[in-house]
């Protein structure tokens, strides 16, 4: 297949938004993803107490919007 053949493209992006959307979703989720407790103890430990105490109240309520990650332009 030459370099010039039009097909799909896929595009890698970088960026702590993703991580941190995905990562929301599994540390609230643990029990429907699979992973183990501690795991998600040990990522929630990571964090500030302010952050933590933020997305505890924030999540339940507003959800994860991956929405948002499926609408970016990818520019």
């Amino acid at each position: 297949m030459s370099s010039s053949t039009p097909g799909a493209r896929i595009h890698w992006e970088w960026g702590s938004g993703y991580d941190l959307f995905a990562s929301l979703f599994v540390i609230h989720q643990k029990e429907n993803v699979g992973i183990p407790k501690s795991w998600s103890a040990g990522v929630r430990n990571r964090l500030t107490a302010e952050s933590r105490d933020v997305l505890a109240r924030i999540v339940p309520t507003v959800g994860i919007p991956f929405h948002w990650l499926s609408r970016g332009s990818g520019e």
